[in-house]
C-alpha cells in the first residue's frame, strides 16, 4: 500500500494528549499515556514515513509553548513536550537532507486546550486562546519563510519566528 503513496514534501507531526497536575500528582497511567501519544507517536509517525519521504522533504515537529516555559502543571505533559523538541534535534542530527523546523504553540482553542478545566477557567481560556485558524496561518507563513521556529510569545501575546 506504502508503494502507490506519492513522496511527502512536508510532513506535519503531530501528537498530543494533556492531563493536568504536578509530576508527582500524575499516574503511572498517565505517564504512560502522555509518553506514549506525545512522544511515541510523534516518533512512530517520522519512523513509518520516512521512507516516503522526499530527498529534501520539510518535516514541521509541533510541540508546545509549555516547553519553551515549563510550570509544575501540567508536569508530565511539558515533559513529553520537551522530548519532542528533544526528538526534533535528533532527527536533524540524523537525517541532515530534512528540513527540520519547530512549532510551539500558545493557548488554542481546541478540545485539547479545555480538557480537564473547570467551566470558569475554560471561559478563561476561549478569552485569550488563539483560533485554530490562525495558528495554521502562522504555520503556514513559517514553511513559506526560511525561519526553523515559530514559538508563542506570551508578552505579546503572539507568535515570533526564529
Amino acid at each position: 500500500m506504502l508503494s502507490k503513496i506519492p513522496k511527502i514534501d512536508i510532513l506535519i507531526n503531530n501528537a498530543g494528549v494533556i492531563r493536568r497536575g504536578t509530576i508527582f500528582e500524575s499516574t503511572e497511567k498517565e505517564f504512560d499515556l502522555l509518553f506514549d501519544v506525545n512522544v511515541k507517536g510523534s516518533w512512530l509517525m517520522i519512523r513509518e514515513a520516512k521512507e516516503k519521504l522526499s530527498e529534501k522533504a520539510i518535516i514541521v515537529q509541533i510541540s508546545s509553548g509549555h516547553a519553551l516555559r515549563p510550570g509544575s502543571d501540567p508536569g508530565i505533559y511539558t515533559l513529553t513536550k520537551q522530548t519532542t523538541l528533544n526528538l526534533a534535534n535528533m532527527i536533524e542530527l540524523t537525517c541532515p537532507n530534512y528540513l527540520v523546523k519547530v512549532v510551539c504553540p500558545g493557548p488554542v482553542n481546541t478540545p485539547l486546550a479545555r480538557y480537564g478545566r473547570t467551566k470558569k477557567d475554560v471561559q478563561r481560556i476561549i478569552k485569550i486562546s488563539h483560533k485554530p485558524k490562525y495558528v495554521a496561518s502562522k504555520i503556514i507563513e513559517l514553511l513559506e519563510s526560511n525561519k526553523r521556529k515559530l514559538l508563542f510569545e506570551p508578552k505579546s501575546w503572539d507568535y515570533i519566528f526564529e
